[in-house]
């Protein structure tokens, strides 16, 4: 029989800044949004649920940046003049930091604790490497969810089991 340890959720919370819109001027309060709201509350709601442990890094402000949606239209029309740029072509851009060094750390911590005998990780970043190699080297089982698109080779040679 398989015993939950805990669940744990890495996250960094939404940004509160405020910013000025390169375009427009205005400042944009980041927590004045829908999606700032919505992730608060997911969040704060993890944090209630037993055998879950959220862990926040923290999020950095890098700049205004393109949409996707923008960039795949000139694309569609090479050597095209780019129509003028509208305030709402432009979106924020963050950069969670942290949250990496946390899940090694606790994968780290759990296999040499000896807590567990085996760990599920659901990510696609291949700077989990060096922490799936210490717990197998440990004895624990590392099962990978990449997120069931594209290759993740290196994260699928140190894993034992790979879903998706």
């Amino acid at each position: 029989m398989i015993q939950l340890y805990r669940v744990f959720f890495y996250t960094a919370g939404p940004s509160s800044q405020a910013k000025q819109h390169p375009l427009t001027g205005q400042t944009v309060t980041f927590a004045d949004r829908e999606s700032h709201r919505e992730n608060r509350w997911l969040i704060e709601h993890l944090e209630r649920e037993e055998h879950m442990a959220v862990r926040r890094g923290e999020l950095v402000f890098r700049g205004w940046g393109l949409k996707q949606s923008v960039v795949h239209r000139q694309m569609r029309n090479p050597g095209k003049e780019p129509p003028p740029l509208a305030p709402s072509d432009l979106q924020p851009r963050f950069e969670q930091k942290g949250v990496d060094m946390r899940i090694g750390l606790d994968i780290a911590s759990l296999a040499l604790k000896r807590l567990v005998t085996d760990v599920a990780v659901v990510t696609r970043d291949s700077d989990m490497v060096p922490a799936f190699k210490l717990a197998r080297r440990e004895g624990l089982r590392i099962h990978l969810d990449r997120l069931g698109v594209g290759r993740c080779e290196q994260l699928c040679i140190h894993s034992d089991t790979v879903i998706g």
